[in-house]
């Protein structure tokens, strides 16, 4: 009965320690920006690719727009939390990609 708890540690040591298995295809971090602002302050961020991209936003906070390859989000005091944007990389009038922007408030 003694070398029951000793096994079972050694069983939880070696599960501790094995490798975590990759992460899934679909959960690229290449198609997500992680950003943060505080809450009554303008974000702006350039989003990635090449001078022949062109964007189209999905789904983005009110007092936002897009100009190019640069994003605009005008906070507003109150808004607090976590904020999705979602992008459409196109190239060549053909939809390429969709970007994520996950953009966290602080309290001003």
């Amino acid at each position: 009965m003694r070398f029951l708890p000793v096994v079972l540690f050694v069983a939880v040591l070696l599960l501790a320690a094995a490798p975590a298995p990759p992460a899934p295809a679909s959960a690229a971090a290449a198609d997500t920006l992680q950003l943060s602002v505080r809450s009554g302050e303008p974000l702006v961020t350039a989003l990635p690719g090449t001078s022949a991209s062109t964007y189209r936003v999905l789904r983005a906070p009110a007092l936002s727009w897009l100009v190019g390859r640069s994003f605009y989000w005008r906070t507003l005091p109150a808004e607090r939390g976590r904020e999705f944007v979602l992008v459409e990389q196109r190239l060549g009038g053909e939809p390429q990609d969709t970007l994520v922007l996950v953009i966290d408030v602080a309290p001003g």
